[in-house]
């Protein structure tokens, strides 16, 4: 009579599994959570955030703000919620950038999860060109008037920040680099040779071996970017400047050295004393 008892028993639990368990499914479905992806994307170079960067996770998408950052919210069942573990986002950037190791994807670590809520922070790196360096490098010495030695010196202050060592090494500290180059944009901007315009190749060639100002050899990847800068009397001289990666990161080789820089000062440094 037990035994009969207990397998009647396991009949009903089986026969109430088996009418209940569509209805559980059914109800999972039309419940749903969020999966809710967030975060920032960062200049590699120390420049801030980066705005209206394309962040896309099937099936949305969404753009950074002006402060670099993005939120994203996607609806959907309650058993993906919790079942899944998704890890990624792929993200779309302006040509000005590069992808850290050429890839869009990027991975994305658990923040926060609970059974309705799954929350992925994706924040990610992206890289400056050869040529956007090139642009920044050059748009640290474009005039706009006289501009007051600490505002100089705040514009030279950020060229030394895209140095590669081997230009660094060339002079004895950093006061001395920007000291030295405020002066020369104070005599430029009143000998009227200051530049006021520029443009760069979007194509950089690139060298395999280079000998820097001819003390370093350089193997590598150098690129070298062709530009064109306009002073005030609008002659156009074109030059090339040239970059090394370093850790993802293209540096500027600079031409100048301490001897040049110090030579034009002292041969124009006339027109300091004009009035």
């Amino acid at each position: 009579m037990n035994k009969f008892s207990y397998s009647k028993r396991i009949i009903i639990l089986f026969s109430i599994i088996f009418i209940t368990a569509p209805i559980l499914i059914v109800k999972l479905n039309l419940l749903s959570g969020d999966l809710i992806y967030t975060g920032s994307v960062h200049d590699a170079l120390g420049m801030g955030t980066v705005d209206l960067v394309e962040l896309k996770a099937d099936p949305g998408r969404t753009y950074t703000d002006k402060d670099g950052n993005f939120k994203l919210v996607i609806k959907r069942p309650l058993f993906l919620n919790l079942l899944d573990n998704s890890r990624s986002a792929t993200i779309s950037v302006f040509p000005t950038f590069e992808y850290e190791g050429g890839s869009r994807k990027v991975a994305c670590l658990p923040e926060a999860r609970s059974i309705f809520v799954k929350k992925l922070d994706c924040s990610t790196l992206v890289y400056p060109t050869a040529p956007t360096v090139a642009s920044r490098v050059l748009a640290t010495g474009i005039g706009q008037g006289l501009l007051s030695a600490p505002e100089i010196a705040a514009r030279k202050t950020s060229l030394w920040n895209l140095l590669a060592d081997e230009s660094k090494n060339q002079w004895k500290d950093q006061s001395e680099f920007v000291n030295s180059l405020v002066l020369q944009e104070i005599i430029s901007t009143k000998l009227k040779s200051q530049p006021i315009s520029f443009s760069v190749s979007k194509t950089p060639g690139m060298i395999n071996d280079y000998d820097y100002l001819g003390k370093v050899k350089i193997v590598g990847d150098v690129a070298s970017v062709e530009s064109s800068v306009t002073d005030a009397s609008g002659k156009p001289v074109s030059n090339l400047l040239n970059l090394v990666k370093r850790e993802k990161i293209w540096r500027y080789l600079m031409a100048e050295t301490p001897e040049t820089v110090n030579a034009y000062n002292s041969r124009n440094g006339w027109v300091l004393d004009k009035k």
